[in-house]
């Protein structure tokens, strides 16, 4: 019989059992829902809970 080596068992770097997905957030070229601002770089965000989506340009983004 040989040794038996018991490794522990590798710890995740991240614990995301705590985490519900709300919304996902993607980078692209689209139409602006706020500005109507159209072919331009920003943020298209779809609520994953609520059948809602919003593409929000660069320059609306940065509003106060």
């Amino acid at each position: 019989m040989g040794n038996r080596c018991f490794k522990e068992k590798p710890k995740p770097l991240l614990d995301l059992n705590d985490y519900t997905l709300k919304q996902i957030t993607v980078e692209k070229w689209g139409n602006c829902d706020i500005c109507n601002a159209k072919k331009i770089e920003g943020y298209y965000t779809q609520s994953v809970i609520e059948d809602k989506s919003i593409f929000i340009c660069w320059r609306c983004k940065n509003l106060k």
